[in-house]
């Protein structure tokens, strides 16, 4: 049997070419299906989220001592609170369809997306710094465990990570305010204002995604160190900080790219114990005020909000995760 010619095969191993256009229209209808399954998301979120609201007892205006009934059900009537769950549930989809959020019940002179538009440089402005801190230093303290396991480090790094993970924020962000802001006067308590104010914030923010990332990366790095190319790497007879820079940590930051997800999403639309300790005007703290005035708009609006920022950061995590193992692929085909 006569083998085939080298230009044969070239045409065979190049026919993949031809399928670029089915590729194309498979991309194409994977995003038609994602944007499909994002609607639908958003819609049985905000219909759970609106009845549940309306569902449990009692009104934004129950506080409201020694008003006339005639007032109270004149300001029930303004907000369509007398008429039934359904209908106030058709008309705030119909202000969704036009892209209105409506106003806060307890503060009538702001809107929702008022409220979006002044929180959310504060909180995605603290969620970043949180990140800036807790990347680096939970990919170099998770590497560093896990190239000395089991020795004094290694357990030091393990049982502080421990812990760190397992505090909740509000003790983190009090212990910090007590410790450097009153015994230890060098940050302010509370409020808004110099870049000195976001360092606590910051700390307590960092901390949890800071202690994840270390837990992760110490078990990846573990399991990439026993893989035959970094095996093959040091018999070629690589310097060791070649083989965990270029070998190492590439393949193993993988997980940790899924881990900052959903992380950094409630980073940068804010952690809400957080602001309301140190009372940082953010997005965080308008969630809380509303929950516990039951502000009807204010809480679906940035529930909603929230939600498409998950939506947002989940898509972008998951395509740098694709094109970060492509160019992996390529460069072991290549060695």
């Amino acid at each position: 049997m006569e083998l085939p010619s080298p230009l044969l095969a070239t045409s065979i191993s190049c026919s993949h070419d031809i399928e670029k256009p089915r590729v194309s229209y498979a991309m194409l209808r994977k995003m038609v299906r994602v944007c499909a399954n994002l609607s639908l998301s958003l819609l049985a979120l905000i219909t759970v989220c609106f009845f549940v609201m309306h569902i449990l007892p009692g009104d934004p205006f129950l506080e409201e001592q020694g008003v006339p009934e005639e007032v109270m059900a004149a300001i029930h009537h303004k907000w369509g609170l007398d008429r039934s769950i359904p209908y106030q549930y058709f008309c705030y989809l119909g202000q969704l369809l036009h892209g209105n959020l409506g106003n806060s019940m307890r503060y009538p002179s702001e809107t929702v997306m008022g409220i979006i538009g002044n929180g959310f440089p504060i909180s995605i402005y603290l969620g970043c710094q949180a990140l800036l801190i807790a990347i680096p230093l939970g990919i170099a303290l998770g590497s560093l465990s896990a190239l000395h396991a089991n020795g004094r480090l290694d357990i030091g790094v393990t049982v502080v990570s421990t812990l760190g993970f397992s505090v909740p924020s509000f003790v983190v962000a009090a212990t910090l305010q007590l410790l450097f802001a009153l015994y230890i006067p060098l940050f302010p308590v509370a409020r808004w204002g110099t870049i000195s104010h976001t360092i606590l914030p910051s700390l307590a923010l960092s901390l949890g995604p800071t202690c994840g990332i270390i837990r992760m990366m110490r078990a990846s790095v573990l399991d990439t160190l026993t893989k035959d190319y970094v095996i093959i790497a040091r018999m070629k007879g690589l310097p060791e900080w070649k083989v965990l820079l270029f070998h190492v940590i590439p393949n193993a930051i993988l997980p940790i790219i899924h881990y900052l997800g959903p992380t950094t999403a409630n980073l940068l639309v804010g952690s809400f114990v957080v602001e309301r300790v140190f009372g940082i005007p953010g997005l965080g703290q308008w969630f809380v005020n509303g929950v516990m005035t039951r502000d009807y708009p204010v809480i679906a609006g940035l529930t909603l909000f929230y939600s498409l920022i998950l939506f947002f950061v989940h898509s972008v995590t998951d395509l740098i995760t694709v094109l970060f193992d492509s160019r992996l692929s390529q460069k072991e085909c290549a060695r």
